[in-house]
């Protein structure tokens, strides 16, 4: 459930004729500017309102990078799917299963840039079992392709072509 309120936060400028004095006040509710020139008194004055969020429900409409970046992985949960018709299986701790493998992989934690998640998917039981694990969010460019999606999508793979099979959420 997203509830949301409004506050009001106004600007106002005011020109006056004496040097280059300007001066600025902040509170949580306003803005005012004062700035003068030689000869004019202008004073304008605006107001906006922005709304206020506060979200008290699960993350299934969002993903939360920064809790994946710190190893939760609750906003990934559940199983994703891609158009070859392979499913990946992922555990809120970070736990993985690939519909094309017995082995179970665990997600590392690497870096956000750019708001996309690059990680790496690995079996803890093989030295050389691995791919790239990355998390765009929806309205987020792909970083290889460039693509903005309408879906949160992850990129699994070892190859370049892995981008044009990213794995959706049902």
């Amino acid at each position: 459930m997203i509830q949301t309120s409004d506050s009001t936060a106004a600007k106002k400028v005011v020109k006056s004729s004496a040097s280059s004095y300007q001066e600025s006040v902040v509170s949580s509710s306003s803005v005012t500017e004062i700035e003068s020139t030689v000869g004019v008194v202008e004073v304008v004055e605006t107001t906006q309102t922005f709304p206020s969020q506060s979200q008290s429900s699960s993350n299934e409409d969002r993903l939360d990078l920064e809790q994946i970046a710190y190893g939760d992985f609750s906003s990934l949960s559940g199983t994703w799917t891609n158009d070859l018709g392979e499913s990946i299986t992922l555990t809120q701790d970070g736990q993985v299963s690939l519909s094309q493998s017995q082995a179970l992989y665990q997600i590392t934690t690497n870096i956000v840039k750019d708001d996309v998640y690059f990680g790496t998917i690995y079996n803890p039981d093989s030295m050389t079992d691995s791919a790239a694990f990355i998390v765009v969010p929806k309205g987020v460019a792909d970083p290889f392709l460039g693509e903005v999606g309408t879906n949160d999508r992850l990129i699994v793979g070892q190859c370049g072509s892995a981008s044009e099979h990213p794995f959706f959420k049902h």
